[in-house]
């Protein structure tokens, strides 16, 4: 059980106006203070990243050096790309050659 001084005090406490109360023009200012807003806090939920690091690039080639390496690998693997051109060769000399017809209008 509460002690009597407890209440007491809570019996006995001025009245505060907030900032959300209507002014009351009737009441003195001596008595509850000047009407006053207090500013809100305002917290950014935002904070502040580290900068991205900058990531080394490997500079492109020349076109010659493109050049160079494309014709080497045809060289160095001539078989397989002359296969591939000798059955595509084949192909259409049977398929496109065959059906067409000699005479010319």
């Amino acid at each position: 059980m509460p002690s009597k001084k407890a209440a007491s005090k809570v019996k006995s406490a001025k009245p505060t106006r907030t900032s959300t109360a209507p002014h009351d023009p009737t009441a003195s200012d001596d008595v509850l203070g000047p009407r006053r807003i207090t500013p809100a806090s305002y917290a950014s939920r935002f904070r502040r990243t580290k900068a991205a690091r900058k990531v080394a690039r490997n500079k492109l080639p020349n076109s010659f050096k493109i050049l160079y390496r494309s014709v080497r690998m045809l060289t160095d693997h001539w078989n397989i790309f002359g296969g591939v051109l000798l059955i595509y060769t084949l192909i259409n000399l049977l398929l496109i050659g065959g059906f067409s017809s000699g005479t010319s209008l």
